[in-house]
């Protein structure tokens, strides 16, 4: 099976691409035959294998750094250009999501995600031409935060075309931010 094929949410690695339409961020599957779509401007590698690092280098002619390469980096090489990308590697706190046991009482509860220790995990971000592409071995909660948000525009687009098509789109973020302050 293709990158494309694996069914979404495996942890065996997931490829994820987004396109751009009339300025809106879209979600749609990795192909099979590894040829992007033209307007693919973000690549979301979410635990890759080696064999969706490959896929990727090839597609965009880069170097996907290996979860060692990423934690191994230091401090003064984590921005820095190689083939046809530039690179930066950024140490992100992250805290697993919290899974209470079936008979903890209220307290017990507290008690443990009081416990939980956010640990720092690498994501590397690589620029390719007018390409993201974000490595990861984590799911950072500012990763769902983000792609609520461009979802969530997206639906206030959609909407907002729907009502009157000749409106442009330029408003909403001001609408949104109206709409979050309620």
């Amino acid at each position: 099976r293709g990158a494309g094929a694996r069914a979404q949410g495996t942890r065996n690695g997931m490829i994820t691409v987004y396109t751009q339409a009339n300025g809106l961020l879209r979600r749609t599957e990795f192909p099979a035959d590894g040829r992007l779509p033209p307007d693919t401007v973000w690549l979301d590698l979410l635990e890759p294998t080696p064999e969706e690092e490959r896929i990727v280098e090839q597609a965009l002619s880069i170097e996907a750094p290996t979860r060692e390469e990423m934690q191994e980096i230091e401090a003064s090489s984590r921005i820095y250009q190689e083939r046809n990308g530039h690179y930066m590697t950024a140490v992100v706190l992250h805290q697993k999501e919290f899974e209470p046991k079936p008979n903890q009482t209220p307290q017990e509860r507290r008690q443990a995600r009081l416990g939980d220790v956010p640990i720092a995990t690498p994501v590397t971000f690589v620029l390719a031409g007018d390409r993201l592409v974000t490595v990861r071995y984590e799911e950072p909660r500012a990763f769902a935060i983000f792609l609520g948000l461009a979802f969530l525009y997206l639906h206030f687009a959609q909407a907002r075309f729907a009502a009157s098509p000749e409106d442009k789109i330029a408003p909403l973020p001001g609408k949104l931010w109206e709409w979050f302050q309620r």
